[in-house]
């Protein structure tokens, strides 16, 4: 069994990337958001003040993933708001569709608190994957900067 967990950042031409993993499908979504809000914004500057909950659906776990991935981006594009903390409260298929209902945790954006560190455009599907790994989970994913 493999203790790999968390996510690190990759090189790709001209834009950023990571790689994510977890112990468990649920682990691994929520340390692909920590991967994609850590290449916005330190983390650890954004207080876990107010929640958001989301119910995204998937043909599989690639595309539930992306979902995932795009929903918590459009939320904070379009509300201006920073994620620090996630929460997979559910991970489950049914009928050939893959659900989650998540949680997560975080505050408005300030320019006076907060320094951007990058501006993510897109989640991409080049690279992309997700996948299980004998007992343990791994993913990739490229973001358009």
């Amino acid at each position: 069994m493999s203790n790999k967990s968390g996510f690190a950042a990759i090189d790709h031409t001209a834009d950023v990337g990571i790689k994510f993993y977890g112990n468990s499908f649920s682990e691994t979504l929520i340390n692909a958001a920590r991967g994609m809000f850590s290449i916005i914004i330190d983390r650890r500057t954004v207080k876990a003040a107010e929640e958001k909950h989301f119910r995204i659906v998937g043909k599989d776990y690639e595309e539930v993933t992306i979902n995932w991935l795009r929903e918590l981006h459009f939320f904070h594009q379009n509300e201006l708001f920073l994620f620090r903390e996630f929460n997979i409260k559910n991970a489950s298929e049914n009928k050939g569709k893959f659900f989650v209902s998540a949680t997560a945790k975080g505050e408005n954006i300030n320019l006076n608190k907060h320094l951007i560190k990058n501006e993510i455009k897109l989640v991409t599907y080049h690279k992309f994957y997700v996948k299980k790994i004998n007992d343990a989970w791994e993913g990739q994913v490229i973001f358009d900067i």
